[in-house]
């Protein structure tokens, strides 16, 4: 996805009153939804929200979307844009439509929308880089440190959908790609392993317990790391407990710090886990 987004999100919202027709793009779980929602919220404005994610074509019914001026279609699918949106947004001209998507919109629709008046569309593309991810954190949950190391808050799925576009889309992990059947098993109890040609598997440690701040060995700041680290543990950063299971486990954002510093210092993250796991577990019984 062509990335390209440098102003505070509700500043580009805007575009919503500047153009009939406004695509809204950004990965799952990076917050286009809670934005566009608090966009509509702070403007006081009414609005129709239609998701097409599991409506059959047949159950297709714009009437109440007729007396808002404001629509915002998600999840639209070809058959549901071929069914009757078409036709919706021709006959509809005095209304403002905005259309969710994750990954880049169809070229169909794309297609159709600019047959129509191609100065109709306006584009807004969510896009995270580190400028831009301090005036966004509130808006997409997520967190940036006085170091400057990224991490993702569990929410509303945002970590399984978000870890996988982190390493897909991500600036720091543009050279990365995960292939479609790891995709779902990311949302297991795994952990991810990079080799050197950056391919993606995952291994399941079972006997992991924690990480300890010994992984500074492999960074070459260990002191400004020991610093960041030694935060992120006392808030609960580093590893979180499961009583039912009587068992340590990652925490999500440090998992995806974990997977930058890989890339970054071309380590292998397998190993790495084996190693802070012996050295937590030796310090635990000192």
């Amino acid at each position: 996805m062509k990335k390209y987004y440098s102003k505070n999100a509700m500043e580009a919202l805007k575009a919503i009153e500047r153009h009939r027709i406004t695509l809204v793009q950004a990965p799952p779980g990076f917050g286009k939804t809670t934005a566009v929602r608090q966009y509509f919220n702070k403007s006081g404005e009414c609005y129709h929200w239609i998701d097409f994610k599991n409506m059959p074509v047949n159950d297709l019914n714009m009437s109440a979307a007729i007396t808002n001026r404001y629509v915002i279609f998600d999840h639209i699918k070809k058959e549901h844009f071929d069914e009757g949106l078409l036709d919706f947004v021709q006959k509809n001209t005095d209304m403002h439509i905005i259309l969710m998507y994750a990954d880049e919109v169809p070229s169909y629709i794309l297609k159709e929308l600019k047959a129509i008046d191609v100065h109709i569309i306006g584009t807004v593309r969510f896009h995270f880089n580190s400028r831009d991810i301090r005036r966004l954190s509130e808006i997409n949950k997520i967190r940036i440190s006085d170091d400057d190391i990224y991490k993702i808050y569990d929410y509303s799925g945002g970590w399984i959908k978000g870890i996988v576009n982190l390493l897909e889309t991500y600036v720091i992990f543009r050279a990365v790609k995960v292939t479609d059947q790891y995709k779902n098993m990311i949302q297991l109890d795994m952990f991810m392993r990079l080799e050197k040609n950056i391919q993606i598997t995952l291994c399941y440690l079972s006997d992991i317990k924690s990480i300890q701040i010994d992984m500074l060995l492999y960074f070459e700041q260990p002191k400004k790391i020991l610093k960041m680290l030694k935060n992120l543990s006392s808030i609960g950063w580093l590893a979180s407990y499961d009583e039912q299971k009587n068992a340590y486990s990652l925490t999500a954002p440090f998992r995806a710090f974990l997977a930058e510093k890989v890339i970054e210092y071309d380590l292998n993250l397998l190993q790495l886990y084996q190693r802070f796991a012996q050295i937590y577990e030796r310090k635990r019984i000192i």
